[in-house]
């Protein structure tokens, strides 16, 4: 019965946020405007033309910061030069006919650094995603209907783990058989996950919502029912770390299938025509059954391993760009994400860089 009262209150808070946007919507019918009224009828997918649409865009990314040694010690960070070079690949592609819909996304980032305590370049982003979307829009209203949603997800290159002190590291495997400690050297890398590893599938099935679609602001929110599946080889992630004992703890990665309920918001505007625009999303995924075992066995939140929140996969992501010329702007972003049977803790990625691309297409 907890399962289900829980379950229940988490569907009755997600579904309100699909009836705010149809509430508004009734609102801005009301308004007697001519002139927002039309802009608002151009807006809709009725008078999209049917047919594709593509665009590709390509481009760099880089900073660049150095201090000296009485800013180190004031506390502004490491002495030395630290920067950051990075290359940028999207493609979208739309296909609408009548009221059906396919929308897919490729997406590719990736960046190297270089800091002052570190000989070699790290990886600090790499990330490939693909997702496709198709949606069906009703009559009336035409920004409301179903979808159904595939994701692929995961990373390029092999991941490692590299310090600037000598230390130790202790291997624990899925069985739960201890690996001997072995000992690193500073600078030298410790393999964590292989090329293309681990994987994320997501299949998704549900409700979809588009009441604003200006470029002023756009809204997009979904909710649905979804399957996931992690799929690994024979990858490790660092699952502790003592920094006064120079040791690391590592834990090999296990597959997982799971089923839950997802939730998603996609939020966008411009603020200043052609200079100044914004973005944000958040996707939350909550395991209802699951392959695996209790990532957070001591948290009070949690009620068992067939409805766990410490299981609740997390991905919030936001965005600020300064257009400064045609190619190239300056770009504020902030990545936080949890997915607990991988890390069990959140990743926060953030930064301010200078993006130069082009379109392609």
């Amino acid at each position: 019965m907890k399962i289900l009262k829980n379950t229940a209150v988490l569907a009755a808070g997600l579904m309100g946020l699909l009836i705010l946007p149809a509430v508004a919507s009734a609102q801005t019918e009301a308004l007697k405007d001519e002139g927002v009224q039309k802009k608002a009828l151009a807006a809709t997918s009725s008078t999209t033309p049917n047919g594709w649409k593509v665009k590709a865009k390509v481009g760099l990314t880089g900073n660049l910061g150095d201090n000296n040694a009485n800013a180190a010690a004031a506390g502004a960070g490491q002495e030395g030069t630290t920067f950051q070079v990075g290359l940028v690949l999207s493609l979208n592609a739309d296909f609408k006919h009548n009221n059906h819909g396919v929308e897919t996304t490729f997406n590719v980032q990736h960046a190297q650094s270089k800091t002052p305590s570190i000989d070699s370049f790290i990886k600090t982003q790499d990330n490939l995603e693909l997702i496709s979307t198709y949606v069906y829009r009703l009559n009336n209203p035409d920004w409301l209907g179903p979808f159904a949603r595939f994701k692929f997800q995961t990373q390029i290159f092999k991941g490692y783990a590299v310090r600037d002190v000598n230390y130790s590291v202790d291997r624990t495997n899925r069985d739960g058989t201890a690996v001997p400690t072995e000992a690193v050297n500073a600078q030298s890398k410790v393999s964590l996950t292989g090329a293309f590893e681990p994987v994320l599938l997501r299949e998704s099935a549900g409700a979809f919502a588009r009441p604003f679609t200006e470029d002023k602001f756009k809204l997009d929110a979904k909710l649905g029912v979804g399957a996931q599946q992690i799929v690994v080889r024979n990858g490790f992630v660092v699952a502790a770390e003592d920094a006064a004992a120079s040791t690391l703890t590592l834990r090999q990665l296990d597959d997982v299938q799971e089923v839950g309920a997802e939730l998603e918001l996609l939020l966008s505007g411009v603020a200043i025509k052609d200079l100044l625009s914004w973005k944000f999303s958040a996707n939350f995924f909550l395991p209802v059954v699951t392959s695996a075992d209790d990532p957070t066995p001591n948290d009070p939140m949690n009620v068992g391993k067939a409805n766990g929140f410490g299981f609740l996969n997390t991905d919030i992501q936001a965005g600020l760009s300064l257009k400064i010329a045609k190619w190239a702007s300056l770009d504020y972003s902030l990545i936080v994400k949890k997915v607990p049977l991988v890390v069990d803790g959140f990743q926060v990625i953030h930064g301010l860089v200078l993006s130069a691309g082009f379109d392609i297409l």
